[in-house]
């Protein structure tokens, strides 16, 4: 009885381990993104910060758009951005800093989403579209509804969105 709990145990670890996906956040200015993702260590909040409509239309980039929280910082000791729709951030410090940080996808769309991060799973990128100027201006959410409802690929496991593109990829 007490090696099928054990079993039981093991396979639904592993099953919720496979069923998070993970990522390698990016980092702006040294600090760690987390847009759309969810920090996986504990942290402390240190500041929030908002933005306004006419900052984000201002900008060029969502790494610009980033650079924003970062810049409106009273704060200067922190370690990473967590930010889910782009017009507000929190800025937070880890409790205790492995130098080697993850970010946990979220579940919220269809497909995985790569906010400003990596995967960390060997994939192929099948299309990439430049973002639109217009596209800065949407929420994050908003931004990654459109493209996964516009998508030309019908196939793909998810978005990478870096670097002023959207980047439809598969896994490997």
């Amino acid at each position: 009885m007490k090696s099928i709990i054990t079993i039981t145990s093991l396979l639904l670890m592993v099953v919720s381990l496979n069923a998070q996906q993970m990522a390698q956040p990016v980092k702006i200015n040294g600090k760690d993104i987390y847009a759309l993702s969810l920090v996986n260590e504990e942290f402390i909040s240190v500041e929030s910060v908002k933005i306004t409509e006419q900052e984000i239309n201002s900008t060029k980039s969502i790494e610009e758009r980033i650079q924003l929280f970062i810049n409106k910082a009273t704060s200067k000791s922190f370690d990473a951005i967590m930010t889910r729709i782009g017009t507000s951030a929190t800025l937070i410090k880890y409790k205790n800093p492995t130098g080697n940080t993850l970010a946990k996808l979220t579940d919220t769309f269809e497909k995985d989403i790569y906010f400003l991060a990596v995967p960390l799973k060997k994939f192929k990128q099948i299309q990439a579209v430049e973002l639109d100027k217009t596209d800065y201006a949407l929420s994050f959410n908003q931004l990654v509804e459109k493209y996964i409802s516009q998508a030309t690929p019908k196939i793909f496991d998810a978005l990478l969105i870096e670097n002023k593109q959207i980047k439809y990829i598969v896994y490997e």
